[in-house]
């Protein structure tokens, strides 16, 4: 049996193509890829892929404690991007690196090598937006629909002609079908995928 030294890369960013790239990219370049939309029974996060705006960085910051002393933070900036913008607290002190996204595969393939040396390394990616939503019920998918809406859980509960305990029991079903505990992973999936 072969053992692999594994690693375990988390993604947010508001751009769901950019890190469908990314993904991609590290896919064809290191054998052993397995991805999980789940952050459950993840205990340490080695490499923290965000952008830098605040939706994500607030995402990001919540797993900071699941970053070790080796842990790395990738940071993507568009390029109108205002460099000075701080980092959230739980996030600072960490090995920072930059990435920007109109710079080139060899620059991201320079970077990756940097960051993940070892090819034979089992990578861990954890996107919980590439959850296939085919799996939910039609009135779950009403409720994504709605929630995608900015509608309140009262206001969802008015439209479904249902009760808002009701709403809050679908919601938890999706909560549940996506492998998330809390409402701000549900609401980065709602708003970014």
């Amino acid at each position: 049996m072969v053992h692999f030294r594994s690693m375990t890369l988390m993604m947010f960013d508001h751009d769901r193509y950019f890190v469908g790239g990314i993904l991609h990219f590290i896919q064809s370049r290191y054998p052993h890829v397995v991805i999980r939309l789940s952050s459950r029974q993840v205990k340490n996060v080695d490499l923290l892929l965000t952008g830098m705006d605040p939706v994500s960085l607030c995402a990001a910051q919540h797993y900071a404690p699941m970053m070790t002393a080796d842990s790395q933070l990738l940071l993507v900036r568009d390029p109108h991007e205002d460099a000075c913008r701080r980092l959230p607290g739980g996030l600072q002190g960490q090995s920072t690196w930059h990435l920007h996204r109109r710079q080139s595969l060899a620059h991201l393939g320079r970077l990756l090598e940097r960051l993940i040396p070892d090819r034979n390394r089992l990578i861990t990616v954890i996107d919980p937006r590439s959850f296939k939503e085919d799996v939910f019920t039609p009135r779950e998918k009403m409720l994504i629909s709605h929630l995608r809406g900015h509608l309140t859980p009262l206001q969802i509960a008015t439209i479904m002609d249902l009760h808002p305990k009701t709403i809050s029991t679908y919601k938890r079903s999706v909560m549940l079908k996506l492998g998330m505990q809390k409402n701000l992973e549900l609401y980065h999936w709602l708003f970014y995928s």
